[in-house]
């Protein structure tokens, strides 16, 4: 990035085209109590709506307002450091596994 960041932007918007999340985390313009719907989750998360609507099936914490559901940035955010802990655990890494 420091090096040549028109390169390094570029090479985030080519792995954003093909569907990757890039490693470099977006800066967070919502504060933690600030309710959100499942677009604006989505976005900040860079999943589909979809996927934020499973999330509230398997346990995101939702608040119904007269807006419709809305999410809690702070809930949000537990929510899905929690799924790359557990993802993180579920993973082996093949090169601790193996038998020398």
């Amino acid at each position: 990035m420091l090096a040549d960041p028109e390169a390094c932007a570029e090479l985030d918007n080519r792995c954003r085209d093909l569907g990757q999340s890039w490693a470099v985390p977006k800066p967070l313009t919502f504060g933690q109590d600030d309710l959100l719907d499942a677009a604006e989750v989505a976005e900040m998360c860079d999943v589909q709506p979809g996927t934020v609507r499973q999330w509230r099936r398997r346990g995101l914490p939702a608040k119904n307002t007269v807006d419709g559901v809305r999410f809690r940035v702070a809930d949000v955010l537990a929510y899905h450091a929690g799924r790359r802990r557990r993802r993180t655990k579920t993973t082996a890494n093949p090169d601790t596994t193996k038998e020398s």
